[in-house]
């Protein structure tokens, strides 16, 4: 039983980084902005710093047919390295709950 909770904490662990990225990259491409909520309240998901870049006249800028793309790769190519990194965990976690056979 062990195995399992340790299981479950790595996986809970790596579903907190991936949702933590993913809300990254909404803020990236302007998805979640300081204009979402009223003045006196700011967005629970809301990280200034990364919104501000998809802004007008940012890196990132939501309004821009070319600059909007490059947090939709970056996005990508990490998805990409996490699953990989992903993959081998899953192995390695299934590998360590399996029981001996005789």
């Amino acid at each position: 039983r062990l195995r399992y909770l340790v299981t479950f904490l790595v996986t809970l662990i790596l579903l907190s980084f991936a949702s933590t990225f993913m809300v990254i990259s909404m803020n990236a491409q302007g998805y979640i902005s300081s204009n979402d909520f009223p003045k006196d309240r700011e967005h629970p998901l809301l990280y200034p710093f990364i919104a501000r870049l998809a802004e007008p006249g940012g890196i990132f800028d939501a309004e821009s047919p070319v600059k909007s793309i490059i947090p939709i790769i970056i996005r990508a190519a990490v998805v990409f390295a996490m699953n990989s990194v992903y993959s081998r965990i899953a192995e390695r976690l299934t590998e360590f709950e399996n029981h001996q056979t005789i």
